[in-house]
């Protein structure tokens, strides 16, 4: 889940300022974790899987860089993204999944509850930029002092997630193809065939007639 890497980064990456406010002992970090939650939430929910390259987290003493592969809607610039705009997940079953899940809790606010976290610690701005395939957001972050991270985390979605996917496509039409399901999840055929096979291995899915005219069934 996406927050297991969430902790991974701040148990192992990032060195906590600890200090008291009277006996409570508060402990900060460099980059507030609401900050980098909603943005590792907003990149998996729009990166786009036909490509192989994973999402990837570097984390430096004095910024914290997120690559993704993602397409903007036609016509969309940096500052269509940026200003107030409707929710266009590139992965609407994903985030339904996150959404039913409560990992995501409204929809089109990312950005906002992210800039809102930044300025509730003081924090500069996150800067988005997009060249070619790549959007890229940068945080600068309170400077680690003597800690000097140089870091690099490749986050792919957890085979759960997709096997979730897969399964609410096939719920909404049993007669979808492989080839229906690569399109629909922008994922590659393959990928579609193997995580087929891990559902139908664990009893979770079979095929009832021929590959043209049957249809999936979904078992409990």
């Amino acid at each position: 889940m996406p927050d297991e890497v969430i902790d991974l980064i701040y148990s192992k990456y990032f060195k906590g300022i600890v200090s008291y406010d009277g006996l409570q002992r508060v402990e900060r970090f460099p980059l507030p974790r609401a900050a980098l939650r909603e943005a590792v939430l907003n990149a998996i929910v729009h990166k786009d899987y036909s490509y192989n390259t994973p999402i990837q987290i570097k984390i430096y003493d004095d910024r914290v860089i997120i690559h993704n592969a993602r397409r903007l809607p036609d016509n969309w610039t940096i500052a269509d993204l940026m200003s107030e705009h409707a929710s266009m997940p590139f992965n609407p079953l994903i985030a339904n999944a996150f959404f039913r899940s409560g990992l995501i809790e409204t929809w089109g606010r990312g950005i906002e509850k992210t800039s809102s976290a930044l300025r509730a610690a003081g924090l500069k701005e996150a800067v988005y930029t997009a060249t070619g395939k790549i959007i890229t957001i940068t945080f600068t972050t309170e400077n680690q002092a003597k800690s000097v991270v140089k870091s690099v985390v490749n986050l792919a979605v957890k085979a759960e997630d997709i096997k979730s996917a897969i399964l609410k496509t096939i719920e909404v039409n049993p007669r979808i193809t492989r080839q229906g399901i690569a399109a629909e999840l922008s994922i590659k055929k393959n990928t579609v065939e193997h995580y087929l096979s891990v559902l139908k291995a664990v009893g979770r899915l079979e095929r009832k007639g021929s590959d043209k005219s049957g249809e999936w069934v979904i078992l409990k």
